[in-house]
């Protein structure tokens, strides 16, 4: 061959187009080989038959197509070696009335407007498959009506409802059993009203293990989880946090029966009426859970109810060794909330309808008044063995509960005093680190402070109080000794105008406090509060109340509380 023969061979050869992708359309059976395939038409497995989808496969979905499973589906892939499904405006996986038990592992799912999965009437195990960026008009995520439901270490993240009515961002299951473990279903959103942000659940036998609902974002109900007409749902070892919804912050429980949250972790949550968990008409069982950090703010139709946790209309309540502290109840306006910590009210007839054993509530703050606020005269309150320290407006506020409640009259098994029900009222001593997680410090007189006759903590000691137990078989608990107390500085300057630095030490980390009253001791604003390291820390004020009015020239007092202790020190405001 010439050399320009040569040249107009490579040349055509060159210009010659690369091989077409492989094209679905119509029913599948059998083995679908690995490989990259275009669905151009809509694609099905007929109820007598099978399909198994070797990885790693790659199914790129045209607008408006979808996959319908009325058989039985097999699509397993590996660590890093995934089966994916997506596309742009594709309308997801369909399981209908399918007749064998499908299985999907290592899969993603992305890119479709009508649910990444909708399962009716089917079994269908997810293992390590993430759904991811799609969206629906009933639920972005994965959506399941009369199904059989199992999800294990799988992440649903990113979805939204487009739906202004009803659904939810992440997963949306309707007389399901469902097992679900292990996965995060995260930064998903369901706007519309009566919408939940993470997962939800109504009917059926649901148990939820070890997994991660949070930043998802819902109008309706719950914006982490949302369980709705519930027969013994089962929650245990979650982590709820930083959820956002108009009803419910984190859980939203309605009409259950034996409702059970075990070990959970409820925090960072944001609502207008329960900041961490909402409970109607419903029997909610909280153990060993922390809730922390939940807000609730008033809105402009409704007071806020319930930083930490709000129970209502025929509910009953029980939380034993919980710790629920640090929550907020903020005003909106002029529409004030109700209950800092914990806010109860038209109870269930039955007695007790609020039972509190064992339990840590501290630090709540805001302008809804306590840690447990009553409502009304129907709560039957039982509170024995716990600890109540440092609540904004009172431990007990609203509708008296039991007159003994609170009165000192004798000394605990530890040696501290207490009221009639072995409750005490002394800074709990969280213990102070990155994790900032509620344990309890070497000297804190809550351990061994919880019921005798409850089984004993992990260390086989008496239970300790809260949701976070001390062990003691690595470290004893510390002597009852006078510890140092924090230094409140000398203020910079004093007299000031139009600020000034209020520094103080402290010999230890410590919980603190450090507020400015006026010269009646009415509380003005509240400048520090939470955990702080030992050592040297400075806060300025600015001479502005809590609603950032400026003060009047004069005499304000300042004081410190941490650890157990207090200091005070004036301050002059001269213009």
């Amino acid at each position: 061959m010439s050399r320009l023969s040569t040249i107009l061979v490579l040349s055509i050869a060159l210009a010659a187009p690369a091989a077409a992708r492989p094209t679905l359309s119509g029913p599948l059976a059998g083995t679908l080989a690995a490989g990259q395939y275009d669905v151009t038409g809509d694609i099905w497995v007929a109820a007598a038959d099978t399909l198994r989808i070797l990885a790693p496969s790659d199914l790129a979905f045209t607008a408006g197509t979808s996959f319908e499973i009325n058989g039985r589906l097999t699509a397993t892939g590996a660590p890093g070696d995934s089966i994916r499904f997506a596309g742009a405006s594709w309308e997801g996986l369909r399981f209908f009335e399918a007749a064998g038990h499908s299985r999907l592992a290592y899969c993603r799912i992305s890119g479709a407007t009508l649910s990444a999965i909708f399962c009716r009437n089917s079994a269908l195990d997810l293992a390590h498959v993430e759904l991811s960026a799609n969206a629906g008009g009933m639920t972005g995520g994965l959506r399941a009506y009369q199904a059989d439901l199992t999800l294990a270490g799988c992440r649903i993240v990113f979805n939204t409802n487009s739906s202004a009515i009803s659904g939810s961002g992440g997963v949306h299951i309707t007389d399901t059993d469902a097992l679900i473990e292990d996965c995060a279903i995260e930064n998903n959103t369901a706007p519309g009203t009566g919408t939940s942000g993470g997962l939800y659940a109504s009917g059926g036998q649901v148990v939820i293990r070890r997994c991660t609902m949070s930043d998802n974002l819902g109008s309706g109900f719950g914006g982490g989880l949302a369980l709705m007409n519930c027969a013994g749902p089962r929650v245990a070892n979650c982590v709820i946090a930083g959820n956002e919804n108009g009803s419910s912050g984190g859980v939203h429980v309605f009409g259950c029966t034996d409702a059970r949250l075990d070990s959970c972790t409820i925090a960072g949550n944001q609502s207008h009426a329960g900041g961490g968990i909402r409970c109607e008409q419903s029997d909610l069982t909280l153990t060993r859970c922390l809730v922390t950090g939940n807000t609730c703010l008033s809105h402009w139709y409704s007071p806020g109810w319930g930083g930490g946790i709000l129970a209502q209309d025929d509910a009953r309540l029980a939380l034993h060794y919980c710790t629920v502290a640090d929550n907020v109840a903020l005003p909106w306006l002029e529409f004030p909330p109700t209950g800092n910590g914990i806010c109860v009210g038209y109870l269930a007839a039955t007695e007790p309808n609020l039972e509190l054993r064992g339990c840590i509530l501290a630090g709540n703050r805001g302008e809804g008044g306590g840690g447990l606020y009553a409502q009304d005269a129907s709560v039957v309150a039982q509170i024995t063995y716990g600890d109540f320290w440092d609540n904004e407006g009172g431990d007990f506020a609203g509708t008296p509960l039991d007159p003994a409640l609170g009165v000192i009259c004798g000394v605990n098994a530890n040696g501290d005093p207490c009221d009639a029900y072995a409750n005490i009222f002394a800074d709990p001593l969280f213990a102070i680190g990155p994790a900032d997680d509620y344990h309890l410090a070497p000297a804190s007189p809550c351990i061994d402070a919880g019921d005798p006759a409850d089984p004993c903590d992990p260390d086989g000691t008496t239970a300790d109080q809260g949701a976070r137990s001390f062990d003691q078989t690595t470290a004893a608990p510390a002597p009852a000794t006078a510890a140092p107390a924090p230094v409140l500085l000398p203020a910079w300057p004093n007299p000031f105008n139009p600020a000034v630095r209020i520094a103080f030490d402290l010999p230890r980390p410590a919980r603190v406090r450090l507020t400015v009253h006026d010269a009646a001791g009415r509380l003005l604003r509240t400048l520090a509060t939470g955990p702080r390291a030992a050592g040297r820390h400075e806060v300025v004020w600015d001479g502005r109340d809590a609603g950032g009015t400026p003060v009047a020239s004069g005499v304000y007092l300042c004081r410190l509380e941490a650890g157990g202790q207090g200091a005070a020190g004036k301050l002059t405001l001269l213009k």
